[in-house]
């Protein structure tokens, strides 16, 4: 009986520890799944998938598309309509539960096959409770798919190094494919630790079979190409259907502007932000321990050291220098390399004396309790309250139906929760967002003018009156021209901060008065 027992407890190890934390991590995520889309990037997917369900053709999903997140979030609307009915907002939401649990489930045997067993552990629960990751996986965006892409394709990678089959190194091609499909300028900063990472296997694997140099050579282009053809085949809908000359300068448009306008170079004024971003995310400790790894891992096993270091610097590089919002959810790529880096310092303590192994996972624990401490009230509320959709909800209740609203970032709440038209406050140029130009003031005057007259009331919030008007050009523009009818106020919360940071203040509605 005991060796039953025995064989069935060495039978199910290997998958427990992962099970356990899949588990977990589920009932942790869909515990806190936010009530409605977080912001506008999140409704935006929402109202794209409804649209490519309806008429059949795939939707752009901003800037460059991103079609695989627009065909996911589809798929997981209609099943959770079909199974239950649900909202279609909240079906996009658990999209990023269901992802990101698969994904630290993924991202354990990842760990496990660059590492050891301990190290697994300890980052794929580090992963787990990482308050940026969690804020960022219940609700609906496209970071979670392409991490779930990502982990699955660096696990598939390890997998050909290990059994030396090329299923695995064409699948991990895929899944890279899969990965630029969801989110591909996340690609294109992982272009060079994923390189780095392919050239060590391919080295070691022509170790094993005897392989001439020049076939690694054909092995790393064919790869690439692999996953180029990958991400290709879900452009393709976006690029033959009808309209395609749009998408296609939509897609221009956006590489220009993330590579030639967004981006501010390698250091700027903006790079001590995104790191104290990347330390809010992670904790002082949490960068000290990483830095700690790190160390161990270049003595020890200096091929891993380097990819991680490359997997944390060039999405860094990037991301935090950029004009746009910078919030923490840009810097997230740049967070996993972390929790691993910790987790094989806290592993390799752990082999030591007893007291330092108590010390070590002590240590690790009080650190995990407190990063979930630090983002779960936020969270919960997000689950109980999605403030913008409320506003919207509450504004349709205090304006006539043709009534249209000045909006801002905000815009799509109105159209959707909110069903009314709304129209564009004027908009300054990339980099000079407090400097609006006369020009484009009058034009706006002239189009509220046009509605006035038209007996169409018009509504303005606090938000799009005051937001991206530092030097108050617009506010005084606007009380020149006109007086302001206060409707009320209502609860609101602004998502630039970023997912740690909750922003919730009453603002005020007012009908714009000639």
């Amino acid at each position: 009986m005991l060796q039953i027992f025995s064989n069935l407890w060495n039978s199910f190890r290997p998958i427990l520890f992962p099970c356990l934390i899949l588990l977990l991590s589920f009932a942790l995520r869909l515990s806190l799944i936010s009530k409605g889309p977080y912001h506008q990037d999140s409704l935006w997917l929402v109202v794209q998938a409804e649209k490519t369900l309806e008429t059949g053709q795939l939707q752009q999903y901003f800037g460059v598309g991103f079609p695989l997140t627009v065909l996911l979030a589809s798929l997981f609307i209609f099943v959770m309509k079909f199974l239950a009915g649900s909202d279609p907002v909240w079906a996009v939401n658990f999209m990023s539960v269901v992802l990101s649990s698969l994904g630290i489930f993924v991202f354990y045997f990842f760990i496990k096959r660059l590492l050891d067993e301990r190290t697994a552990v300890m980052g794929a629960l580090a992963l787990s409770v990482n308050p940026l990751f969690l804020g960022l996986s219940v609700y609906g965006k496209n970071y979670m798919p392409m991490l779930f892409f990502l982990f699955l394709g660096l696990l598939f990678l390890l997998r050909f190094r290990d059994a030396a089959s090329y299923k695995d190194y064409f699948i991990s091609a895929v899944m890279f494919g899969c990965m630029g499909a969801s989110r591909i300028h996340d690609l294109v900063w992982m272009f060079v630790p994923v390189s780095y990472l392919l050239v060590v296997v391919l080295r070691e694997h022509a170790v094993v079979t005897k392989v001439r140099p020049p076939e690694i050579l054909k092995s790393f282009t064919i790869f690439w190409l692999t996953v180029s053809g990958t991400i290709l085949i879900f452009y393709l809908p976006l690029l033959l259907q009808s309209g395609a000359g749009e998408q296609i300068f939509s897609i221009r448009h956006a590489v220009r502007e993330h590579v030639f306008e967004y981006y501010m170079g390698i250091f700027s004024r903006r790079t001590p932000q995104g790191l104290q971003f990347i330390v809010e995310a992670v904790s002082l400790l949490g960068i000290g321990l990483a830095i700690g790894g790190l160390g161990q891992l270049y003595h020890k096993r200096r091929p891993v050291f380097i990819f991680l270091l490359l997997w944390f610097i060039f999405p860094t590089l990037y991301y935090a220098n950029l004009h746009t919002t910078l919030a923490h959810r840009h810097l997230l790529l740049a967070v996993p390399p972390l929790l691993i880096a910790q987790g094989f310092l806290i592993s390799e303590i752990g082999q030591k004396r007893l007291a330092l192994k108590v010390a070590a996972y002590g240590v690790f624990v009080i650190m995990s309790c407190l990063l979930l401490a630090s983002i779960y009230p936020t969270l919960k509320t997000r689950h109980h309250h999605s403030y913008i959709a409320e506003f919207a909800q509450w504004t349709a209740v205090h304006t006539e139906p043709n009534a249209v609203i000045v909006a801002n970032d905000d815009a799509g709440f109105f159209t959707y929760y909110g069903k009314r038209k709304t129209l564009a406050k004027p908009a300054a140029p990339i980099g000079k967002k407090w400097d609006l130009a006369d020009a484009d003031l009058r034009a706006f005057k002239e189009q509220v003018d046009q509605l006035l007259a038209q007996n169409i009331p018009v509504y303005i919030t606090t938000v799009s009156l005051l937001a991206y008007d530092g030097g108050g050009k617009f506010v005084d523009f606007m009380d020149e021209h006109y007086c302001f009818e206060k409707i009320g106020t209502h609860p609101y919360e602004d998502w630039h901060g970023g997912e740690l940071r909750s922003q919730i203040f009453m603002i005020e509605l007012y009908r714009i008065v000639k």
